[in-house]
């Protein structure tokens, strides 16, 4: 959680701005609907960057739990998904360049409205994880600290995995061919898709992972202390339940 309250007033301002942009957009687009899966990376970004503001506003939204699934599983969902869609639309245009021309706008707009949609999100996103570095690193520190090495193992491949998992449940029920009016492999487009998010969110685990060891050697995060001591409690706990089995019987 990010203690200082005027970096959390902030952040509060920045997210709003992020939320009232998307939504402005979402709305003025005449041609929304769930069958482009631009509009999920909207959908996502929308409720992901809602639930940081209220962690920053609101003190039910502060437990570690919450904090957990923000920015660790939403933030790792919300990376993988702006970086596929970036990759997906820019393999559609490159297969087929006709695209542009058949979309009945001039190429200025065509490709103005593309970068809006598609390439500014991944500068925004960047923006979110380097301002809540914390967050994420303290959230990863927390999960770590309460799971076993396999357990954390499976706990990464749902992080890396799950933005695959909506854009599956996506090309089931839709046809992209049409939606897009493309001609493009679908095998081409699931490989770039894989190929980005496995690098993307495996480059997010791989750092935030990294930093956790050292989060837990650190005697003047609270936070982290507070954890290890009520575990360490817990544990003492556990022990001399034991022990008083044991002088029973």
């Amino acid at each position: 959680m990010i203690t200082n309250s005027a970096q959390a007033v902030t952040v509060a301002i920045i997210e709003s701005y992020l939320i009232g942009f998307w939504t402005v957009l979402a709305v003025g687009y005449s041609g929304i609907s769930f069958n482009h899966f631009t509009n999920w990376g909207w959908l996502i970004q929308l409720i992901v960057y809602t639930l940081s503001f209220f962690h920053h506003i609101c003190s039910c939204c502060r437990s570690p739990l919450f904090c957990m699934v923000v920015y660790t599983w939403c933030t790792a969902l919300l990376n993988g998904i702006v970086w596929s869609i970036a990759v997906g639309i820019s393999v559609i245009i490159y297969c087929d360049p006709e695209i542009a021309v058949n979309s009945g706008l001039s190429q200025q707009t065509f490709y103005m409205g593309n970068t809006l949609l598609h390439y500014i999100p991944i500068i925004l996103v960047f923006s979110f994880i380097i301002v809540h570095t914390e967050d994420i690193t303290k959230s990863h520190t927390w999960i770590a600290c309460r799971l076993t090495s396999l357990q954390r193992g499976w706990f990464y491949f749902i992080q890396l995995n799950l933005p695959l998992l909506f854009f599956f449940v996506y090309n089931a029920a839709f046809n992209f061919h049409q939606t897009y009016h493309t001609t493009a492999s679908t095998s081409t487009l699931l490989w770039s898709i894989l190929i980005t998010n496995w690098f993307c969110n495996g480059l997010f685990i791989l750092f935030f992972h990294s930093g956790e060891p050292n989060i837990k050697q650190n005697t003047t995060d609270q936070d982290v202390q507070h954890i290890l001591s009520y575990q360490k409690l817990h544990d003492k706990r556990i022990s001399a339940g034991f022990v008083l089995e044991e002088i029973r019987s």
